[in-house]
């Protein structure tokens, strides 16, 4: 049974063959599976202000979400980073 970690991304299949050899390291899956955890994690925190607060809370969001994700953030990370390098094997 697929859960939403195993399900297979829609057009997936198409996206490593375009890459051809220039296929991301796995350093750079995990830099860019927490890049892209940060800036959940921002957009959560975002979405969790109010207006008058936007301002100022726009870089506060930004340094909270970055420092969440260097401390284990929710684990999106590792999961995304996890799946990109298993598809990338069986290539």
């Amino acid at each position: 049974m697929d859960t939403p970690v195993n399900m297979p991304l829609p057009g997936a299949a198409n996206a490593a063959p375009a890459l051809g050899k220039n296929r991301p390291s796995p350093d750079q899956v995990k830099q860019l599976s927490k890049e892209f955890e940060s800036f959940f994690i921002y957009s959560v925190l975002q979405n969790m202000s109010g207006y008058a607060e936007e301002v100022w809370r726009d870089i506060l969001n930004e340094h909270m979400a970055t420092k969440i994700t260097e401390r284990g953030g929710f684990g999106l990370s590792d999961t995304i980073s996890k799946h990109l390098l298993s598809y990338q094997e069986a290539q």
